[in-house]
């Protein structure tokens, strides 16, 4: 039984093409490829400044996640001693945690 390579091997006209032969067919490749034109420059060039522009942007994110929202530094106090801690994540969520210094573990809901 013959393998794949063998059949296509014995199938293949140009499989004793000769040296000349391989470059004269390479040079028509790449003699038959555009040369590149000085209109497509401005495309090239905008596009290199959208890149910059966009890495630049993203140099500027501190990556450390979610930002405080600044409305009051301290916590708001609530009745009891306990503390909010707001803020809000860069996709808009907001977040409200509320603190209770009272509270324990050992509590049992009702």
């Amino acid at each position: 039984m013959k393998n794949w390579i063998d059949v296509v091997r014995g199938s293949d006209p140009d499989a004793a093409m000769t040296p000349e032969r391989a470059q004269e067919m390479r040079r028509a490749v790449v003699l038959s490829t555009p040369a590149p034109s000085r209109r497509s420059m401005p495309w090239r060039l905008a596009l290199a400044a959208a890149g910059l522009v966009m890495l630049l942007a993203g140099a500027g994110d501190d990556g450390r996640g979610p930002h405080r929202v600044h409305d009051d530094p301290a916590g708001s106090p609530l009745s009891g001693g306990r503390r909010q801690i707001r803020f809000s994540t860069p996709g808009g969520t907001r977040v409200i945690w509320e603190l209770n210094p009272e509270f324990t573990l050992r509590e049992t809901l009702p």
